[in-house]
């Protein structure tokens, strides 16, 4: 990328001769010499630089030069001082990382998306306080008739000052409301919008609380329960969400999970992954866990600010990155776990030839044992997978495995057999047995009498940035472009996503990285698919 254009050197004002001053011819130049108490000033023509400006600082007319035994009396100026400039500007744009040429595409960590916290059970009772500086709600009620929206007249407003809260009930006449102070509003309505000044918090029933901010939308549903959109910046959410899924105290490591997290926004409101919904993003990993700011670490708001804007493109668009707990050592191609091509996420060993182990082999999931009864197996298969008769399932195989030996397709056993991909699997133990259960898809089985011992390494479903090999990455001094690169094959750093495809992408590394095995652009548009439900 050519380096900026160099602003050209501002002229320093010419002096102003003193009104009594006498003005003579300059025996030098052509100019003006203007005797001034004793002293010599010299006026410059029209277009010229005065001779301070021009000599780095250092007055050059023979008289004053001769006056102070300057090195340069008796001998014409030279004009170093913008050459000078010229070198130092050149000097620092080539100290300048490939990115901080490019004209940024508006500020991309200003932008506002929004967020579906989407709670596992419906929810019809929920809290929320202002923690810090007051909020304002806005109370819509039910529309009069089908798809006809509500008369602002209609609508009522109140203020809650810091440490006030109100509480929220659907009940069969809509959504109703009560204040800390004692304001009730029992009319019903259909949409409540809270809008803060600063934080506030979110309280639902059997739920950990959110520590929120921006714009809170609350809407009443068909079935009788409430959803929950929030509105706030990109550059706000990515720091929420490090904070939440990084591991690492390390600095590059944190600098390339910003990038991460911003690039893994962008791409999801450009593929539109919730175009059926009415918000952009999801609270879950189908898009980025959010769970509000009260995990916010310090080091990621320093750091935040050493790379604004950044992202990673390729093939002249925003790439959807993977990312992983741990790896176990060896990453999948997109193709073999998802099915579909995707040549920035490659298989390739998560290791460095020559500089120890593997990168993530500090990782507490780096080894991991579950051990699973029959009775588990069978209520797993039967609850999760079943549908009528013909879905009935009593055990399960594994089918496919990939080179890294990752589960890529398994068979459920019943009536009607019935095959589906590894990752699939994995989501349904998550959300049958918990995140801790089934840690990944890269296992070995031990059966024993009435239990099966799972032997597994890592964390994850095995495919992109692996967290804890980015952090070994870090401790072992790499830089965060560095990081992001040895994940993702021919990326680009850019600040202006829409003007990529004109920028250069520096050489992917190649120690241990494969040359072929192309991967996968993973994930629908939509919802992310249930538990149970097959996708191809």
């Amino acid at each position: 990328m050519a380096p900026a254009a160099l602003p050209h050197p501002t002229p320093a004002p010419s002096p102003v001769p003193h009104p009594e001053a006498a003005a003579t011819p300059h025996p030098a130049r052509g100019g003006t010499q203007v005797a001034h108490g004793g002293s010599a000033r010299h006026q410059a023509d029209p277009g010229r630089l005065p001779d301070r400006a021009r000599n780095g600082g250092f007055a050059t007319s023979s008289g004053a030069a001769k006056e102070r035994g300057h090195p340069a009396a008796g001998r014409p100026a030279r004009h170093s001082g913008p050459r000078l400039a010229a070198w130092l500007w050149l000097a620092l744009a080539c100290l300048l990382p490939p990115w901080a040429g490019a004209e940024p595409a508006g500020d991309i960590d200003a932008r506002l998306v929004t967020v579906g916290l989407q709670p596992r059970k419906p929810i019809t009772t929920a809290r929320i306080q202002a923690m810090r500086g007051a909020c304002r709600v806005t109370l819509s009620p039910l529309p009069a008739a089908s798809g006809t929206e509500p008369v602002l007249s209609e609508e009522k407003t109140c203020k809650l000052a810091e440490d006030e809260d109100l509480s929220l009930q659907v009940t069969h006449r809509g959504i109703m409301v009560r204040t800390s102070e004692g304001i009730e509003f029992k009319e019903g309505f259909g949409k409540l919008v809270v809008v803060g000044d600063g934080l506030f918090n979110l309280e639902m029933f059997n739920l950990p609380p959110s520590l929120l901010s921006g714009r809170l939308e609350v809407t009443l549903q068909d079935d009788n329960t409430v959803s929950f959109v929030n509105q706030l910046s990109i550059g706000e959410l990515v720091k929420a969400a490090v904070s939440e899924f990084s591991p690492s105290p390390e600095i590059e490591a944190t600098k390339a999970f910003i990038v991460l997290a911003r690039t893994r926004i962008l791409a999801a409101c450009e593929q539109r992954r919730h175009a059926s919904d009415t918000f952009d993003l999801c609270a879950g990993p189908h898009c980025l866990t959010f769970t509000g700011y009260g995990n916010n670490r310090e080091l990621v708001e320093v750091l935040f600010d050493q790379v604004p804007n950044l992202v990673m493109a390729a093939g002249g668009r925003v790439v959807f990155p993977y990312f992983q707990e741990c790896c176990g050592g060896k990453i999948s191609s997109a193709k073999d776990i998802f099915g579909k091509d995707d040549p920035v996420h490659q298989a390739r060993e998560d290791r460095i030839p020559g500089k120890g182990s593997e990168n993530c082999f500090h990782s507490p999931s780096f080894y991991w044992t579950r051990e699973f009864s029959q009775e588990e197996m069978a209520d797993f298969l039967s609850i999760t997978f079943a549908g009528g008769s013909s879905r009935v399932f009593l055990r399960w195989d594994p089918v496919k495995t990939d080179a890294a030996g990752r589960i890529t397709e398994v068979r459920l056993y019943g009536r009607r057999d019935q095959k589906m991909l590894g990752t699939d699997f994995l989501e349904a133990a998550w959300d049958y047995f918990g995140a801790n259960s089934l840690k990944s898809m890269r296992f070995t089985l031990e059966p024993m009498r009435r239990a099966t011992i799972f032997r597994g390494m890592g964390r994850g479903q095995g495919v992109g940035l692996c967290l804890y090999g980015a952090d070994g990455l870090a401790k072992k001094g790499m830089k965060f472009e560095e990081i992001l690169r040895f994940y993702y094959t021919g990326i680009t750093l850019t600040t202006n996503p829409g003007g990529v495809a004109a920028e250069r992408a520096p050489p992917a590394p190649t120690d241990g990285r494969p040359k072929s095995d192309p991967g996968r652009n993973g994930g629908k548009a939509g919802k992310p698919a249930k538990p149970g439900k097959v996708s191809r």
